[in-house]
């Protein structure tokens, strides 16, 4: 198989995903189930009635640009030094759409399938992007942590917040080295591949639209990422606005001319937008509270202990996806009081379910050093006063969790 191109911010997601799906009690699960290996030819023969796939003996046999496409795919295997079986398959549709299936079964090849709508608006280069691109999935074994996620998670609605969020990112990550694969497929042509990339997108290619790609780049896709830093948009998508992959496939092209550190810095400003995905307005607003309140709270006393930041950096990992970058960035804020009266207005309007929650949370901090500061109560109070809630009841909460922790030998009450 082909050498693997890696961006390492996103192996480290998908690593910390694999590491929490792929164990040997859910592959055994799996296999119980017979669904551990990925049978492409059962994948192919299960598609709908109306959605015939075409092999490629019988590929060759037509006319027009179908048997171009089949030498194209030959030829992008050759270029990405892919030695395993990989057969071409198109299905007969009108959504412009690709996707590759990996096969873990022996003696069965992997499956590179194409859409007839997509065969026709591209051009042989183009096209040889798009055959990269998803080759390029089939190299990094994408497919196969699909496999593994879809096993335990498809059709739930509730799935653990933290791994859907690195899965998310693992997933961003590949469709961003996937289009590398397809850059080196096209002959490192970065107009081909973005032309070939806007078609997918749009159904139209910006040089259709008398655009260069100078143009396009100033003109559309720097507007856009601009306008979505500053947004409060939301997405729960696997693929990357084409926006930001268009701008990392350019930056890409870029890189030995702009030099490592400018490049990294640029790549730097398109991962904050990865991240910025999969956040939400609860996420944001309680991760300031927990940040802020819980700073504050472990550094009543005087003493400021690394148990006491791992445990609000734990906290925050269940809202969002780099909990020791956002605690460090926003208790170095200047003014973390009217950023912590921002957060819990936000929480007293939208989400009071969780005021409880976040309580217990604080007053679990307090006596993580089995000694409950008298300092330490009077910031719990004051953090109950911003979120409405009476003395009474935060005395309650505190008394319940000091009665539960309470042992003559270890833990000191008001001293």
């Amino acid at each position: 198989m082909a050498k693997r191109i890696v961006i390492p911010e996103g192996r480290l997601f998908r690593e910390q995903v694999e590491k929490a799906l792929m164990t040997p009690a859910i592959t055994k699960l799996m296999k119980v189930q017979r669904c551990v290996k990925m049978s492409s030819s059962k994948v192919m023969s299960d598609c709908e009635m109306d959605s015939r796939r075409v092999a490629p003996e019988t590929l060759m046999k037509w006319g027009g640009t179908f048997p171009d496409s089949y030498k194209v795919f030959q030829e992008v295997k050759a270029k990405l030094g892919i030695k395993q079986d990989v057969e071409l398959y198109l299905e007969y549709s009108s959504n412009i759409n690709a996707s590759s299936i990996l096969s873990q079964v022996k003696g069965e090849p992997h499956i590179v399938c194409l859409n007839t709508a997509i065969v026709k608006i591209m051009n042989k280069e183009e096209l040889a992007f798009i055959i990269g691109h998803e080759l390029g999935h089939i190299i990094n074994g994408d497919c196969e942590l699909l496999h593994y996620w879809n096993f335990l998670f498809k059709g739930l609605d509730e799935v653990p917040v933290t791994l859907n969020h690195r899965f998310l990112l693992s997933s961003r990550f590949a469709e961003l080295v996937a289009d590398r694969y397809g850059y080196l497929a096209c002959d490192e042509n970065v107009s081909v591949a973005l032309s070939a990339m806007t078609k997918l997108e749009h159904g139209i290619s910006f040089l259709e639209r008398n655009l260069t790609l100078e143009d396009y780049l100033t003109k559309e896709v720097e507007p856009y990422l601009n306008m979505y830093q500053n947004s409060d948009e939301l997405e729960q998508h696997t693929h990357p606005q084409i926006a930001i992959r268009a701008k990392s496939l350019w930056l890409f092209d870029q890189q030995k001319a702009m030099g490592d550190e400018a490049y990294q810095n640029e790549m730097e400003s398109l991962y904050q937008l990865l991240y910025k995905c999969v956040e939400t307005n609860e996420g944001f607003y309680v991760t300031q509270f927990l940040a802020i309140a819980g700073y504050q709270i472990a550094c009543a006393d005087g003493v400021l202990l690394q148990e006491e930041l791992d445990r609000i950096v734990d906290e925050i990992n269940e809202y969002y996806i780099l909990p020791d970058e956002v605690l460090k960035a926003t208790i170095s804020q200047e003014d973390t009081d009217k950023i912590l009266n921002r957060a819990a207005g936000y929480i007293k309007k939208n989400k009071p379910e969780i005021i409880e929650k976040l309580l217990c949370i604080l007053a679990k901090l307090a006596i993580i050093d089995n000694d409950l500061n008298e300092k330490e109560v009077d910031v719990i109070l004051k953090i109950g006063k911003k979120l409405d809630v009476m003395p009474e009841y935060i005395v309650e909460i505190l008394r319940l969790i000091v009665a539960d922790r309470y042992s003559p030998s270890f833990i000191k009450v008001g001293e």
